[in-house]
């Protein structure tokens, strides 16, 4: 009477299974945060080959050196221990989906006010990665669906590149713009002034007119303009205010201030008119043409990819683990949060 025997869950799919599985974990969740931040990739001029690289060596590092090593263990007869790695590398994946899960759960209902942390909700998913684990080696079905989490690695880079925003930062491949510059030479100078953070009614005094004893030069101001008092921005955030401001869009959710989003705005149709020398200096947005737009760093192909790979693998454990460890982890250069650089010729500009 013959023993029945534990199913083998390596088979020659396996490998798909790991390369489906960590573009759900790891790929999906670095190209959504590389869309919300499209102004990185801009404000630091990557070119489309380092980005590009920089993706696929995310998609196929781990799961190629993982695959690579379960193969020579099994070649050199030591099946459990291969058999082990491959199950480990399972929950490994699923526990990270778990993870960035727990991560949105916890923000959605912010649980952390409630004294709820995260690493307790992280907890919950370690038994459920587990029961996983058990089903991909005892289920042939779930193996076979496992099999088709493939499709991510072509579904995921397709939705990221094929948004308009996307491809025009990295591919450069410009909208074509609906309004027309007019040819005329401008005879009305127009003076836009953008007092960021300032609140109105700080200026004014107890019968709502501006406070010429506080504020003397607004005073003069507002005596030879119309003041509109009550006026205010679209948005609280500068990011989203001023994009507004410049281009005449509401913005839409959680739109990147870059050109691309806004192609229409006042820099763009200021430039295109070739009858003004530009200076542009923008540390929060990225709205001016890519010709005006200063501080572009120049490196090499392999310094560009290992810049972006290094600065988007912390923002992946940023997203991923829970916020009592993430902070252990906080190394993301100051570029990705639109800060310049503390180079000491940009010192000596703002000084």
């Amino acid at each position: 009477m013959s023993t029945p025997t534990t199913p083998d869950p390596l088979s020659r799919l396996s490998f798909w299974h790991l390369l489906g599985l960590h573009s759900f974990a790891v790929l999906q969740p670095i190209l959504e945060q590389l869309a919300k931040n499209l102004r990185y990739l801009q404000q630091q001029n990557f070119s489309s080959a380092s980005i590009l690289l920089c993706l696929v060596l995310h998609l196929t590092v781990v799961p190629t050196t993982c695959w690579i090593t379960i193969s020579i263990l099994r070649r050199i007869r030591f099946q459990k221990t291969s058999t082990a790695l491959f199950d480990f590398a399972i929950f490994t994946y699923c526990l990270l989906m778990g993870l960035i899960a727990a991560r949105w759960i916890s923000a959605a209902g912010d649980l952390l006010t409630f004294g709820v942390p995260d690493f307790l909700i992280a907890l919950a998913v370690v038994p459920i990665a587990l029961a996983i684990v058990w089903l991909h080696r005892r289920s042939p079905l779930f193996r076979q669906l496992t099999t088709m989490t493939v499709v991510g690695v072509v579904i995921f880079p397709a939705s990221f590149f094929l948004t308009p925003a996307v491809r025009e930062v990295v591919f450069d491949w410009h909208q074509s713009a609906s309004n027309v510059a007019s040819s005329n030479v401008a005879k009305t100078p127009v003076l836009v002034i953008i007092f960021d953070g300032l609140t109105a009614g700080s200026l004014l005094d107890e019968t709502d007119q501006v406070d010429a004893a506080r504020f003397p030069a607004f005073a003069r101001l507002a005596s030879m303009s119309t003041f509109y008092r009550n006026t205010t921005t679209v948005h609280p955030r500068t990011d989203h205010a001023v994009p507004a401001i410049l281009a005449s869009v509401y913005p839409e959710g959680d739109l990147a201030p870059v050109e691309a989003n806004y192609p229409n705005n006042l820099l763009r149709l200021v430039c295109e008119t070739h009858q003004f020398d530009m200076t542009v200096f923008e540390p929060v947005t990225e709205l001016a043409p890519i010709a005006l737009q200063q501080f572009k760093p120049y490196r090499s192909l392999l310094a560009e990819t290992w810049e972006l790979f290094d600065t988007t693998s912390y923002v992946f454990l940023q997203i991923s683990l829970p916020r009592e460890v993430s902070t252990h982890f906080n190394r993301l250069p100051r570029a990705w949060f639109g800060l310049l650089p503390g180079s000491p010729s940009i010192n000596r500009l703002l000084k």
